[in-house]
């Protein structure tokens, strides 16, 4: 009975077939689910650590997020007599938008939005004020303005939340206590769908090398050659997902294209190698056969 191989040198066969591609087979008929259901989550964890979590906790962890929004937020506070924000600021741009925000102002009203209706020609426009909202949008509600009164914004949050005021300062403050949980949340799903899919590919390329094996003869069964795509895989999925990502930016599918023809050929090459090796180890015992066969004959 053949010796099984443990997870270290299935992970081993794994380097050594890159050069010597039987080895793959070895790994699909000697090694156990257990160590390719290891391999699958080793690289479920890495590939997204490195895509997913270290890019966005660079970013937005650890405070980060909140410095940002700080640089970019104005101080404002909202409660029952309304929203208040520091200075007041107004923005257009060539697309038609037209936006300003001024809280001493106390109501929209239809003079004012039709001084800004008279002095240029806007798709959309929003004015903030300190009881009201006005939002018009050629795209929006059928072209129909619309008024948001602040009170019923702040007795929504109210009721959601249970503060009776909301400031710039509890925004940060949230921001800090749950930028790093929601990157972390975000990699464990990034993680989760990675094991999942590569799973599902496996399963795809243990059927393509069902088609090879038939063609070879090689004996092998549906579960070992899902076992060997995993190995076969595995050090193509991490180098393509890392020049995609650090490299050749805008290249996903040419790198998928170049994977796939290099991994079919690592298992076309891996089954034609072991299908060799079988048809040497028969011709060898029929030699062998014979050898013992001859020599019963002159001892007689």
């Amino acid at each position: 009975m053949e010796e099984k191989r443990s997870f270290p040198s299935a992970f081993l066969g794994m380097l050594k077939g890159t050069i010597k591609p039987i080895e793959y087979v070895e790994n699909g008929r000697r090694s156990s689910w257990f160590s390719a259901f290891l391999v699958i989550l080793i690289i479920s964890l890495l590939v997204p650590f490195i895509t997913v979590f270290l890019p966005l906790n660079n970013l937005y962890g650890n405070g980060r997020l909140a410095e940002k929004v700080d640089d970019k937020l104005p101080d404002f506070v909202l409660t029952e007599q309304g929203f208040s924000c520091i200075g007041a600021n107004t923005w257009t741009d060539d697309s038609g938008l037209y936006f300003s925000i001024d809280t001493k102002v106390n109501m929209v009203d239809e003079d004012t939005i039709q001084d800004i209706v008279s002095s240029g020609n806007y798709n959309t426009i929003v004015v903030v004020a300190r009881k009201n909202i006005f939002l018009y949008s050629v795209d929006y509600n059928d072209g129909e303005a619309v008024y948001i009164e602040w009170s019923e914004i702040y007795e929504g949050l109210k009721n959601t939340t249970g503060y009776t005021s909301y400031s710039k300062s509890q925004i940060l403050s949230g921001l800090k206590k749950w930028d790093t949980p929601v990157i972390v949340i975000i990699y464990a799903i990034v993680a989760l769908i990675t094991f999942v899919i590569y799973y599902v590919v496996v399963l795809c390329w243990g059927m393509l090398g069902l088609a090879f094996n038939n063609k070879k003869t090689a004996g092998l069964t549906f579960g070992e050659l899902c076992k060997m795509a995993v190995y076969i895989r595995a050090p193509w999925y991490i180098i393509r997902k890392l020049l995609g990502y650090f490299v050749f930016y805008n290249a996903g599918t040419m790198l998928w294209i170049l994977a796939f023809i290099i991994i079919a050929i690592y298992m076309y090459a891996a089954i034609s190698s072991y299908t060799k090796k079988l048809q040497d180890d028969e011709g060898m015992r029929e030699h062998m056969q014979r050898i013992q066969d001859y020599t019963a004959d002159t001892t007689q």
